[in-house]
């Protein structure tokens, strides 16, 4: 499982390079990322063709999903080739999942001067370079609705990050690219630890294709249960290596690979549906359904709505049931920040908030180019952080070096350059950030024909009519959730719910458990002055401070933890200017003394401050199957989470929802699906519901 947990912050390295022409090579590996005589040809022959990528293309359904990954995404070659394909041939309704890894990925300048190489492809290539990454670790998800493509990247070793989807213990892969440089030259990509996570992630008959014909590579794929042919190779090599995979035993355990016995399937079945040992305790994943036909969302705030958006994309039917109307509640604000921090180390909060950051600004930077976000719905401005202390500065400044389209350090003589307003103090500069209003993005992504919205139900009652275990959904079945106008009596049903309506998820039985706090929070509306109008890009302090909007600058906010009253203060107005006068005093004078008013909402945020995205566990059956851990932490129980089956949560998004909502919307639809997850393993457990329960039972003191 991918672990970075309190090891220092770091940027994904990049690889070395020198050129042949457009042709990089790596003086790390001492090897090329694809021949200088005809590498497009080269790529489609091995990979390609070896696959029968066309032939899998065509024969999708409506709603199938085609999942490839490559071990070594490099230029992206590879994807490239697959993506003119798909283009072309596929079927309406079918989605194409690609996962591309690469420990040392290429800076988007590197990638860019690769690809002209190849004229051929300049529309897809310019699609990728449109969504290159920053390099950031972790995974960056990319979804193009309109295309059905999903591509992940992950800037990550390869066996770590296989192994982290391995641990879901879920087969999702199609077709295996075993790209990379060659196996005596990059050794780990060619590992038993790698490809037994490749078997372990292999559906049923999945392909696999690799330009190399090393012996040592195909004893190991035979031992784990692919039948390996050989075909001759491209150009001057003799041979390369494709095949399939074969699951003769299905619930029997791998113990250990010793790639230098030789395995024949054709006269004995191999053991290797496991090859991969899990070591945690899935009390964040329960047993697997098929993936729902309907849905019902309770909250159309931005949670509610980004979560709606990515099941119908799915084309799941959502309803949508909001107790007042669209962004009524915490998402309704006249402006907010996508916005993160950076740590000088590791930890769950800020890795989450910064791959969250990413995915948003990709996301709203998508919807303003399709024109589904006008000019007074958000802009893409940036925003300067101030206040960063001094130790955290100094390592940052050193680290966001090889980054600086992600982040860039400003000083006080340089600040008016990029903000339109000099600082006194040096700041961290994002340019890719947006000012949003939150209700402009809910109403877009509540707007799709698969969804329908019903406003002002007000509360309303969830049931389970019939318990759905692990059986699926049937087209002619009464759906087993219900929600119930407590007014009118009338009821809404589908085959899951999900709660994303903040604090009132705790009003769910079997829910109070949860550990929700309600934080009041004022914004101060003021009216735009001759110096604020010249600023170009959002200010972060301890509020916030975005360019104008109309002639108002929407500012904020205040913070008010259990107070529920929503009537707007003096206090809290003077309470805002205060911490804007400390933090930006030139921008403070220029504006008037008294707001043009403000508005009052309530955030609803978990203890620990990260969101709940997942399941809804059952408490009492999850206290009793998990009690061992009470005794040993680490105590490893092999049972999938009880969970009240149907029922997801999507709450405790704080005041950064704008930010996090697309990704935790996107996270959730995953695993409601069964689709491969665009996040790490261990950030997924660091937002599922469950975390509480266990980390209770760990402590010896139960829910």
């Amino acid at each position: 499982m991918i672990q970075h947990d309190n090891q220092p912050w770091t940027l994904a390295p990049a690889p070395t390079l020198e050129w042949l022409d457009a042709t990089p090579r790596s003086t790390t590996f001492d090897d090329i990322y694809f021949s200088p005589q005809d590498g497009l040809a080269e790529s489609n022959y091995v990979f390609i063709e070896g696959a029968g990528v066309e032939a899998r293309i065509r024969e999708l359904s409506s709603r199938q999903t085609l999942t490839i990954t490559e071990t070594g995404f490099g230029t992206g070659l590879n994807f490239l080739l697959t993506l003119s394909l798909w283009l072309r041939y596929r079927p309406p309704g079918s989605r194409l999942h690609y996962i591309g890894i690469d420990a040392y990925p290429l800076r988007h300048s590197d990638v860019s001067r690769a690809l002209t190489a190849f004229p051929e492809l300049h529309n897809c290539s310019q699609w990728l370079l449109n969504r290159w990454p920053h390099p950031v670790k972790g995974c960056h998800p990319f979804i193009d609705d309109e295309a059905g493509v999903r591509l992940d990247l992950w800037w990550e070793d390869a066996t770590e990050t296989l192994r982290d989807l391995a641990s879901s213990e879920r087969r999702w892969v199609d077709i295996w690219y075993l790209d990379g440089f060659a196996p005596a030259r990059e050794p780990a990509l060619w590992s038993p630890a790698l490809l037994g996570a490749v078997a372990a992630l292999s559906k049923p008959e999945a392909s696999f294709t690799t330009f190399t014909a090393a012996g040592d590579v195909k004893r190991q794929l035979q031992a784990l249960g692919f039948e390996v042919t050989k075909r001759p190779g491209f150009g001057r090599k003799r041979d390369c290596l494709q095949g399939q995979f074969r699951l003769y035993e299905k619930d029997c355990t791998y113990e250990e690979h010793r790639p230098h016995e030789e395995h024949h399937p054709a006269h004995s079945a191999p053991v290797h549906s496991a090859p991969v040992t899990n070591t945690l305790t899935p009390w964040d994943m329960p047993s697997t359904t098929s993936p729902p036909n309907t849905a019902l969302v309770i909250g159309a705030g931005l949670a509610g709505a980004c979560v709606a958006r990515r099941l119908a994309e799915r084309g799941i039917r959502v309803t949508v049931l909001e107790a007042k109307t669209i962004a009524s509640g915490g998402s309704s604000n006249l402006q907010g920040i996508t916005y993160t921090r950076l740590s000088r180390k590791h930890n769950p909060l800020s890795d989450f908030s910064i791959l969250s950051y990413l995915f948003a600004t990709r996301h709203y930077q998508q919807l303003v180019a399709a024109g589904r976000l006008g000019e007074s719905d958000g802009r893409r401005c940036g925003f300067a952080q101030l206040g960063i202390d001094a130790a955290t500065a100094r390592y940052l400044e050193q680290t966001l070096g090889d980054a600086p389209e992600f982040a860039q350090w400003l000083t006080p003589d340089t600040s008016a350059e990029h903000l339109g307003i000099a600082l006194e103090t040096p700041a961290l500069l994002f340019p890719d950030a947006f000012w949003l209003n939150p209700p402009a993005v809910c109403e877009e992504r509540l707007d799709h024909p698969l969804i329908e919205v019903i406003e002002n139900t007000g509360q309303v009652a969830l049931s389970n009519v019939q318990q759905l275990g692990e059986r699926g959904f049937a087209a002619n079945a009464t759906p087993p959730w219900q929600a119930t106008h407590l007014s009118t009596g009338k009821t809404y049903a589908a085959d899951i719910a999900l709660l994303a309506n903040a604090g009132a998820a705790l009003d769910h039985a079997g829910l109070d458990w949860l550990p929700l706090q309600q934080i009041r929070g004022q914004t101060s509306h003021m009216a735009a002055s001759p110096v604020s109008e010249k600023l170009k890009v959002a200010l972060c302090h301890e509020g916030y401070f975005p360019p104008a909007r109309h002639g108002l600058h929407c500012m904020g906010a205040s913070y008010g933890p259990n107070d529920t009253a929503l009537d707007e203060r003096g206090a809290d107005h003077a309470h805002n200017l205060a911490t804007l006068a400390a933090a930006v005093p030139a921008l403070r004078r220029g504006l008037a003394d008294e707001p043009q008013g403000g508005h009052v909402a309530l955030r609803c945020t978990s203890t620990d401050y990260l969101p709940l995205a997942g399941s809804a566990p059952d408490r009492e059956r999850f206290n009793t199957c998990y009690a061992a851990l009470g005794q040993r932490k680490t105590q490893l129980i092999a049972e999938n989470q009880p969970a009240l089956t149907g029922l997801w949560l999507l709450i405790g998004l704080g005041s950064r929802g704008l930010c996090s909502a697309p990704l935790l919307a996107e996270h959730v639809a995953s695993q409601i699906c069964n689709d491969p997850p665009p996040l790490p393993r261990a950030l997924a457990r660091a937002l599922s519901p469950a975390r509480f329960l266990a980390r209770a039972l760990i402590r010896g003191n139960p829910l």
